[in-house]
């Protein structure tokens, strides 16, 4: 998410290595396994001392956005936080905002990375449990290449076939398996069938979504496409 989100790049694939950041946003996850109350968190944040890895964190990302502010207009392709920045530097509430895209840098590191890095690890496994599927994106790949040898998102947007197999992996294998909650609108909403009262708190599963009776494997997505 460096490149996409900021416009620079981490080297993690370079050097092999996780970077530190990562590393502390990996060791925070741990507790959340316990699924403690929301309370118990913020009271270990309120504790000096036990904190000080998370607030190392959140100082990390606010540096990303601040050093990017400063890149502002001077990049050749834009990335995700140009367009956060250039709201931040039209807007005349400087503080409030600048709060805001402080929070949202913690959002491209955290949600970005995190769920990027659990899909491209299911994927590959699904690639490696069937090589037939590597096949068919190898050729699908070659052909929208062409005689160029720079492997782009652009060059890549006509690759169905890849496409299908993101899209698949993240039916099988989301990066949010719990999902994520919704209030229901005033008047109530009628879901399969059910009526759900409004102003309702929802949460819709996706890996349950997501997993039927049938079309349970990656391979499903060769079929549906050669149909």
């Amino acid at each position: 998410m460096g490149d996409l989100g900021f416009g620079r790049n981490f080297n993690m694939l370079a050097s092999g290595e996780e970077h530190w950041a990562i590393q502390l946003l990996n060791e925070g996850m741990d507790p959340v396994g316990f699924t403690f109350p929301i309370w118990f968190f913020r009271t270990l944040i309120a504790i000096p001392g036990l904190s000080a890895g998370y607030f190392k964190f959140i100082a990390f990302c606010n540096q990303q956005i601040e050093d990017r502010i400063q890149r502002q207009g001077k990049q050749e392709v834009e990335d995700v936080a140009h367009h956060l920045v250039d709201g931040f530097l039209k807007n005349d509430d400087k503080k409030n905002r600048l709060f805001m895209i402080q929070a949202d840098s913690r959002l491209i590191i955290v949600a970005g990375s995190d769920t990027t890095a659990a899909t491209l690890t299911h994927l590959f496994y699904h690639l490696a449990a069937d090589s037939s599927i590597v096949k068919k994106i190898r050729e699908e790949s070659k052909l929208a290449l062409g005689d160029t040898t720079e492997i782009t998102h652009q060059n890549l947007t006509a690759a169905s076939y890849l496409k299908g197999c993101i899209n698949e992996t993240l039916r099988l294998n989301p990066p949010v398996p719990s999902g994520v909650y919704r209030k229901t609108p005033k008047e109530g909403v009628h879901i399969g069938g059910t009526f759900i009262p409004g102003n309702t708190t929802i949460q819709m599963p996706g890996f349950v979504i997501g997993h039927g009776k049938q079309h349970s494997q990656l391979h499903f997505i060769s079929q549906k496409l050669s149909s």
